[in-house]
């Protein structure tokens, strides 16, 4: 068991945002061409108005700024961090809420790359999917760390290649896990694992797309539903992508695309905290990671299940992007989201941000 500490200095005073709130009109799907698609918008407060008077405050710094093996998670009372480089050593944090400490655990036994994608079950466990460079053509590692022992466990690699699309979530209603796979230069799957007996099973692909890349992100939301972002599975054309899947049927529905003007990419998320917060059940915040051109994303949203509507919220203070991994999580009563970018970029990359509820 490895373990150290750094003592984070919490930052002082708010960030306050200025924007206005923001309702994406959600009509019928059209094969409207992305290069040409606009967004009508109006002011409302119909959706999300709870989040009017939040405010994002910056929380502490991790010691490294962000990477290409980068993600993060929630347990409802504790932060984890995935971080890597491409060389060198790499990092798997834990954040006190307790003692404003950030601990050093024991890092997965492989070194984490672009898609690593964690997930937690409820209990004692988190499982990651530790992703792939460009060159790995056949990377398919599979991870589960025991939260009480800060010990990990090797299990049955992923039936497909993983890659930049990786992502990955648990699912309570039938106790399995549920990951996209891939990326636009390798096959991409959509497949569950069986934690019981340690052994994935194919499902279907959306048909809808043509490949998952830079952004995806895969959500469930206590019910038969999981909902996906497909990401920037091309470079030239921002794309917005966002469907959900039923559990019972095993089929995809195309939802409202996320109103990201610059499409879906690196950093995208998206975040149900309705197992902590009763109120918050029917909606999912997601960030849209940043552009297509890779300019820093400041683009926050939620999304209405009852409804199936967007509804635009005000950017983040700092952006995310530059490098692919989940950055939203729900700790004591906040929703939190990570820079985890380039030193060079607006803020540097390595500040936390917390957003209190109210």
């Amino acid at each position: 068991m490895r373990e150290s500490r750094f003592k984070v200095t919490p930052w002082v005073g708010l960030i306050l945002l200025v924007a206005s709130l923001a309702v994406l009109n959600t009509p019928a799907l059209t094969n409207t061409s992305p290069q040409t698609t606009s967004f009508s918008l109006q002011t409302s407060i119909q959706t999300a108005s709870f989040l009017l008077q939040a405010n994002w405050e910056p929380a502490f710094a991790t010691p490294k700024m962000g990477g290409y093996g980068e993600a993060v998670l929630s347990t409802g009372d504790s932060l984890y961090i995935v971080r890597a480089w491409s060389t060198g050593r790499w990092y798997f944090w834990k954040y006190s809420l307790d003692n404003s400490e950030l601990i050093d655990l024991t890092s997965p036994p492989e070194r984490p790359k672009n898609g690593t994608a964690l997930a937690w079950d409820g209990g004692e466990y988190i499982y990651v999917l530790l992703g792939a460079a460009n060159g790995d053509e056949a990377r398919s590692f599979f991870y589960r760390y025991h939260i009480p022992t800060d010990t990990w466990t090797q299990l049955s690699d992923t039936p497909g290649p993983q890659g930049a699309g990786d992502s990955l979530t648990w699912c309570g209603l039938d106790g399995k896990l549920y990951a996209l796979t891939g990326s636009r230069k390798r096959p991409c799957m959509f497949v569950s694992y069986d934690p019981q007996t340690n052994v994935w099973e194919k499902l279907p692909f959306n048909p809808k797309w043509p490949r998952v890349d830079d952004g995806a992100a895969l959500v469930w939301t206590g019910g038969e539903w999981l909902y996906a972002l497909a990401g920037e599975w091309e470079e030239e054309v921002p794309h917005r992508d966002f469907a959900r899947y039923h559990i019972p049927t095993q089929t995809w529905e195309q939802l409202p695309d996320i109103p990201d003007p610059g499409g879906v990419g690196d950093g995208a998320s998206l975040l149900w905290v309705g197992n902590w917060v009763p109120s918050l059940q029917n909606y999912i915040f997601a960030l849209g990671g940043n552009s297509v051109r890779e300019e820093p994303g400041y683009g926050f949203f939620v999304f209405d299940l009852a409804t199936q509507t967007w509804t635009i919220l005000p950017d983040l203070p700092c952006p995310v992007g530059t490098y692919v991994g989940n950055r939203l999580a729900y700790v004591g009563g906040a929703i939190w989201y990570w820079t985890g970018t380039s030193s060079k970029w607006p803020c540097g990359g390595s500040t936390m941000f917390r957003m209190t509820l109210p």
